[in-house]
């Protein structure tokens, strides 16, 4: 299966932004929170939240 790779700026992409709801409704796209760079997050945005 194609992931689709979402990597919002460096505010981020809240609701209601395209990129926030492009994560949350395809089960393909996989969203990277860049929240300090120099720390690396594999986990998707939803399950590191969680």
């Amino acid at each position: 299966m194609t992931r689709t790779l979402i990597v919002p700026g460096l505010d981020g992409a809240p609701a209601p932004h395209w990129q926030h709801w492009w994560a949350v409704t395809d089960p393909r796209a996989l969203r990277v929170d860049l929240n300090d760079p120099a720390v690396c997050d594999r986990a998707p945005s939803h399950e590191a939240r969680a």
